[in-house]
Protein backbone atom coordinates (compact mmCIF):
# COMPACT_ATOMS: atom_id res chain seq x y z
CA UNK A 1 0.00 0.00 0.00
CA UNK A 2 1.28 3.76 -0.74
CA UNK A 3 0.07 6.40 1.00
CA UNK A 4 1.59 8.68 -1.49
CA UNK A 5 0.04 7.09 -4.68
CA UNK A 6 -3.63 7.12 -2.03
CA UNK A 7 -3.00 10.90 -1.80
CA UNK A 8 -2.57 11.09 -5.90
CA UNK A 9 -5.66 9.47 -6.32
CA UNK A 10 -7.73 11.51 -3.41
CA UNK A 11 -6.61 14.47 -5.01
CA UNK A 12 -8.10 13.06 -9.03
CA UNK A 13 -10.96 11.87 -7.40
CA UNK A 14 -12.16 15.00 -6.06
CA UNK A 15 -12.40 16.08 -9.54
CA UNK A 16 -15.47 13.98 -10.30
CA UNK A 17 -14.47 13.31 -13.44
CA UNK A 18 -14.47 10.03 -15.13
CA UNK A 19 -10.72 10.39 -17.30
CA UNK A 20 -7.51 9.31 -16.30
CA UNK A 21 -5.05 11.59 -15.10
CA UNK A 22 -2.34 12.54 -12.17
CA UNK A 23 -2.12 15.63 -10.27
CA UNK A 24 0.26 18.25 -10.40
CA UNK A 25 2.22 16.75 -7.76
CA UNK A 26 2.52 13.67 -9.08
CA UNK A 27 4.75 14.58 -12.28
CA UNK A 28 7.80 13.68 -10.49
CA UNK A 29 7.20 10.27 -10.29
CA UNK A 30 6.67 9.78 -13.88
CA UNK A 31 4.06 7.18 -15.58
CA UNK A 32 1.47 5.74 -13.03
CA UNK A 33 -0.40 3.47 -13.90
CA UNK A 34 -4.27 4.00 -13.14
CA UNK A 35 -7.84 2.34 -12.96
CA UNK A 36 -11.23 4.45 -12.57
CA UNK A 37 -14.77 2.81 -11.45
CA UNK A 38 -17.84 5.19 -11.12
CA UNK A 39 -21.49 4.30 -9.82
CA UNK A 40 -24.86 5.93 -9.68
CA UNK A 41 -25.19 4.28 -6.62
CA UNK A 42 -24.56 6.24 -3.15
CA UNK A 43 -23.45 3.23 -2.04
CA UNK A 44 -19.62 2.54 -2.06
CA UNK A 45 -18.43 -0.94 -2.99
CA UNK A 46 -14.73 -1.26 -3.67
CA UNK A 47 -15.30 -5.44 -4.07
CA UNK A 48 -17.43 -4.25 -7.54
CA UNK A 49 -14.57 -2.13 -8.51
CA UNK A 50 -12.38 -4.48 -8.26
CA UNK A 51 -14.76 -7.05 -9.71
CA UNK A 52 -15.32 -5.21 -13.13
CA UNK A 53 -11.44 -4.74 -13.67
CA UNK A 54 -10.85 -8.47 -13.25
CA UNK A 55 -13.85 -9.52 -15.28
CA UNK A 56 -11.82 -8.30 -18.44
CA UNK A 57 -9.63 -11.71 -17.64
CA UNK A 58 -11.29 -13.17 -20.48
CA UNK A 59 -10.09 -10.95 -23.21
CA UNK A 60 -6.35 -11.12 -22.10
CA UNK A 61 -4.25 -13.76 -24.13
CA UNK A 62 -1.29 -14.55 -21.71
CA UNK A 63 1.10 -15.87 -24.47
CA UNK A 64 0.62 -12.61 -26.79
CA UNK A 65 0.73 -10.33 -23.95
CA UNK A 66 -2.27 -8.44 -25.82
CA UNK A 67 -5.87 -8.03 -25.65
CA UNK A 68 -8.69 -9.93 -27.56
CA UNK A 69 -9.43 -8.05 -30.99
CA UNK A 70 -12.42 -5.39 -29.90
CA UNK A 71 -11.84 -6.14 -26.10
CA UNK A 72 -11.04 -4.39 -23.25
CA UNK A 73 -8.50 -5.86 -20.69
CA UNK A 74 -5.74 -3.29 -19.02
CA UNK A 75 -7.89 -3.07 -15.99
CA UNK A 76 -7.32 -6.73 -15.81
CA UNK A 77 -3.41 -6.70 -16.39
CA UNK A 78 -2.75 -3.69 -13.83
CA UNK A 79 -4.28 -5.34 -11.76
CA UNK A 80 -2.12 -8.29 -11.44
CA UNK A 81 0.66 -7.43 -13.58
CA UNK A 82 3.89 -9.00 -11.62
CA UNK A 83 6.03 -5.93 -11.49
CA UNK A 84 3.64 -3.44 -10.03
CA UNK A 85 4.85 -3.50 -6.13
CA UNK A 86 2.53 -0.60 -5.01
CA UNK A 87 -0.86 0.89 -4.99
CA UNK A 88 -3.00 3.66 -3.82
CA UNK A 89 -6.95 3.87 -3.80
CA UNK A 90 -9.69 6.52 -2.86
CA UNK A 91 -12.77 6.99 -3.79
CA UNK A 92 -15.13 10.48 -3.80
CA UNK A 93 -18.32 10.65 -3.60
CA UNK A 94 -19.66 13.40 -6.40
CA UNK A 95 -23.06 14.51 -5.10
CA UNK A 96 -23.26 17.21 -8.15
CA UNK A 97 -22.09 14.99 -10.84
CA UNK A 98 -19.54 12.67 -12.82
CA UNK A 99 -18.82 14.46 -15.65
CA UNK A 100 -17.52 12.84 -18.47
CA UNK A 101 -19.86 9.94 -17.21
CA UNK A 102 -22.88 11.78 -17.34
CA UNK A 103 -23.69 11.23 -13.63
CA UNK A 104 -25.92 13.53 -11.60
CA UNK A 105 -24.62 12.04 -8.57
CA UNK A 106 -22.74 9.01 -7.49
CA UNK A 107 -19.21 8.04 -6.77
CA UNK A 108 -15.95 7.27 -8.32
CA UNK A 109 -12.78 5.04 -6.96
CA UNK A 110 -9.52 6.11 -8.44
CA UNK A 111 -6.31 3.50 -7.86
CA UNK A 112 -3.16 4.02 -8.84
CA UNK A 113 0.04 1.84 -8.94
CA UNK A 114 3.53 1.86 -9.56
CA UNK A 115 5.10 0.53 -11.50
CA UNK A 116 2.36 0.39 -14.01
Amino acid sequence: WSSKLANYAASWAQRCSFEHGQPAEAKNDGYIGQNLYVSSSPNVNFESAIQSWYDEKPYYNYSSNTCRSNKMCGHYTQIVWATTTEVGCAVQVCNNGISIAGYSSGHIIVCNYLPP
